[in-house]
């Protein structure tokens, strides 16, 4: 369905695209069948009350929010958004890496191969209108183009992998012409990495496309979860700093103090945490949980199980045990742990059955290699269906 992901998810993107340059990967993704306008059309009227929430709309004058307090407006929601891209402005909705499951499903592989976290927005922009104005973002983009086309102009990166507070809205007339023009069609997939001006148009056709926003993991990520970590116990990373302190001397030994400690640190242990905090954030997108839920209570040895394909698992030995560390248990929003998250523990002689239920592989419940009796293998696949580790495939009956 999406060939552009064979020609992303490999050491030569990494090497030679990722941060760096831009890429057209043309007729590469067959997103445009399942997900189209019916389908965002069908979002939006599903979530009227809440669109304020996910969507912003934009033109080239001002940017609007839909209205939040539907009590005191006598047009709903959905017709403002509809008035104002009937008037020309470009729609963006937000949150589809959480509610759209084929959507969520791009996003999960991105992440498991890259780590960091992605997002994904749709933008819906009318015939003859331009988009937003030209601007750079801290996150790379892989633009999906779903229905009609639209013309993108690239200019030369100007930062590398910039934060959020560095992205910028730029002048066209300053930055001079772009080095590159395109022009995608329904199947184009086009990467832009972070600090990389850019600005798209549409032709005749209205456009609808996909960004899914790529953040992998920078050091100054790393340097801020170290930080908190250290905090929590290490006084002095929370001494208070106020106005009338006497001079710079004291800030200046605590904050050599703070460094050494810094420099202490395991850095190993810090990207497993670091991870490991990161997968207990992501959104929990698991189609198929109340149906497994469901129907767990007559699980048999030719049910036919797999692991949850938008759940990043870690897992390790620990003495005798095997310990599994458990996704999806923070809301997204939340700060990420600086402790270890959940995790669950099962006798090490289950270690081959539990490593071949998270391959991802589907399984009868029967040919799971291992040591485990039947009764046992059934007992295992029912504890990890509790947290939302496996799911039902079928059958469910003898």
């Amino acid at each position: 369905m999406n060939i552009w992901l064979n020609s992303v998810l490999n050491k030569d993107f990494i090497d030679n695209i990722l941060d760096a340059n831009s890429k057209l990967y043309s007729k590469s993704s067959l997103l445009h069948f399942q997900f189209n306008s019916q389908q965002v059309d069908q979002y939006l009227i599903s979530h009227e009350g809440e669109l304020h929430k996910y969507v912003m709309i934009y033109d080239q004058t001002e940017n609007y929010h839909v209205h939040a307090n539907t009590k005191f407006s006598q047009k709903s929601q959905v017709d403002t958004i509809r008035e104002r891209f009937q008037y020309g402005a470009t729609l963006k909705i937000e949150q589809l890496e959480r509610r759209q499951q084929e959507i969520s499903a791009i996003c999960r592989k991105l992440e498991t191969f890259f780590g960091g976290t992605t997002f994904a927005k749709v933008f819906w922009t009318p015939a003859n209108k331009k988009g937003l104005k030209v601007h750079f973002d801290p996150v790379s983009a892989f633009i999906i183009q779903l229905e009609g086309e639209k013309k993108w102009f690239l200019w030369d990166k100007l930062e590398h992998n910039p934060t959020q507070q560095m992205s910028k809205v730029l002048d066209e007339e300053t930055i001079g012409s772009p080095r590159e023009e395109l022009l995608l069609k329904a199947g184009d997939v086009l990467y832009i990495p972070a600090g990389m001006p850019h600005r798209a148009e549409c032709t005749d056709t209205s456009s609808l496309h996909i960004t899914i926003g790529l953040s992998v993991c920078k050091i100054f990520d790393l340097l801020h979860f170290a930080v908190e970590q250290l905090s929590h116990t290490n006084a002095i990373f929370r001494h208070s700093i106020t106005p009338d302190l006497p001079n710079c001397e004291f800030i200046k030994a605590q904050l050599d103090t703070a460094i050494n400690q810094l420099n202490n640190v395991n850095a190993e242990q810090l990207i497993k945490s670091y991870t490991l905090a990161v997968n207990a954030s992501r959104p929990n997108i698991h189609n198929r949980a109340m149906y497994t839920l469901s129907n767990k209570n007559i699980l048999h040895e030719k049910s036919i199980v797999r692991k949850v394909e938008s759940q990043l698992l870690t897992a390790e030995i620990c003495e005798e045990l095997m310990r599994i560390y458990l996704p999806s248990v923070v809301m997204p929003e939340k700060p990420l742990l600086t402790c270890l998250p959940s995790y669950i523990e099962i006798p090490v002689v289950a270690e081959s059955e539990i490593r071949e239920l998270l391959s991802g592989k589907e399984l009868v419940i029967e040919e799971i290699s291992g040591a485990l009796d039947l009764n046992s293998k059934i007992a295992l696949v029912d504890y990890l269906m509790q947290f939302g580790l496996l799911e039902l495939i079928e059958p469910t009956t003898h």
